[in-house]
């Protein structure tokens, strides 16, 4: 009796084993979740294209693998800056075929080691339940540059257009790019800007940007000074723009300050008027007035002021009819009296389409 038992407890045993190893086998054989996850594989997640120099790019190609059993479309390839141009060579990938990446990196200002994100959109061609995602790799490169400006910028701020000529100095060192320059040269292409520069040592200059605001228009400052290495010849052998920024402040005030026009259906008329003002004591008389970019269609009557006046007036009347999208820009405002200084006025405005 007691055998018989024995016998049954084994053959219970070898059973229950015989179960658990071939639940075991399956799990082993099935195709693991990371493989379900993604149809496009990229043959690596991370590049490293080393030292680039200023002005110069590096290019890499990886191969992108398509581990569906549908073929693969390529939707779009997005890079997480600017400095980073990349394409895959088809726009569908065959079950089991593959295609190439090419990504182009160039670090555009960047100065030491940067990492770019290239991801590549994807879909499954299939009407069975069709996935979609992204795939992802890390391009890595060290920027290298000519020199350092400190700052990179020059920003005057706020000046009126009747100030004294105010002065910025940045310093210029040598960077990292191997690059044999043996002095450094700045132009300016503005009359009003005056840039000049100081050699302290042979691996430092001094550059001075001094700003003239009576020589400028009113409105925002958008100019740069170039900056330029040669060699021990006079030979360029690389270029640079410092930024140079501002506001020039005319003395003359503007009610409104902005011709917010909005957003207009096509063949809307809309009419108004600015009023200007100069100090006590000078004439507002207006010299001339000019839209840029020209909107066509807005016409602007400033007529005639006493000479001894110091208010002026523009009368506008604006007809959207033929126009479509954003036509915003400034008006630039002369006056007779040159000494008042030019004077911009935004106008922001956006016509509907036609349906």
């Amino acid at each position: 009796m007691e055998r018989s038992k024995c016998k049954r407890f084994t053959l219970c045993g070898l059973l229950i084993a015989s179960a658990f190893f071939t639940s075991s086998c399956k799990k082993a054989t099935s195709p693991s979740s990371n493989a379900e996850t993604s149809a496009l594989e990229i043959e690596r997640s991370h590049v490293d294209l080393g030292a680039i120099n200023e002005g110069e790019s590096k290019t890499g190609e990886l191969i992108v693998f398509n581990r569906s059993r549908y073929p693969v479309s390529i939707d779009q390839v997005a890079a997480s800056c600017g400095c980073t141009a990349a394409t895959v060579a088809d726009e569908v990938i065959p079950p089991g075929g593959n295609s190439t990446l090419r990504v182009e990196l160039s670090p555009q200002g960047r100065r030491g080691a940067f990492v770019s994100s290239v991801s590549v959109q994807w879909s499954e061609k299939t009407s069975a339940s069709p996935r979609t995602g992204k795939t992802k790799v890390d391009f890595q490169a060290v920027g290298l540059f000519v020199a350092n400006a400190t700052p990179g910028y020059v920003d005057f701020g706020t000046v009126k257009v009747d100030a004294e000529p105010l002065e910025r100095v940045l310093a210029v060192s040598r960077g990292t790019q191997p690059i044999p320059f043996a002095d450094v040269i700045v132009e300016s292409g503005n009359p009003s800007i005056l840039a000049t520069i100081d050699k302290r040592d042979n691996d430092h200059w001094q550059i001075s940007v001094a700003l003239q605001p009576g020589l400028l228009p009113g409105g925002p400052l958008n100019s740069h000074v170039s900056t330029i290495f040669t060699n021990s010849t006079g030979d360029e052998l690389a270029r640079r723009e410092i930024s140079v920024r501002g506001e020039i402040k005319g003395l003359v005030s503007v009610k409104p300050k902005t011709l917010f026009f909005g957003v207009l259906p096509p063949g809307t008329t809309k009419t108004g008027s600015l009023v200007f003002r100069a100090p006590d004591g000078r004439s507002a008389g207006i010299l001339s007035v000019r839209a840029e970019p020209d909107p066509d269609g807005l016409a602007l009557d400033f007529g005639s002021s006493p000479s001894n006046s110091s208010e002026s007036t523009i009368n506008y009347s604006l007809n959207t009819a033929g126009k479509s999208g954003d036509l915003s820009g400034r008006l630039f405002v002369q006056f007779s009296d040159q000494k008042l200084g030019e004077i911009s006025v935004p106008y922001i405005l956006h016509v509907k389409e036609s349906k």
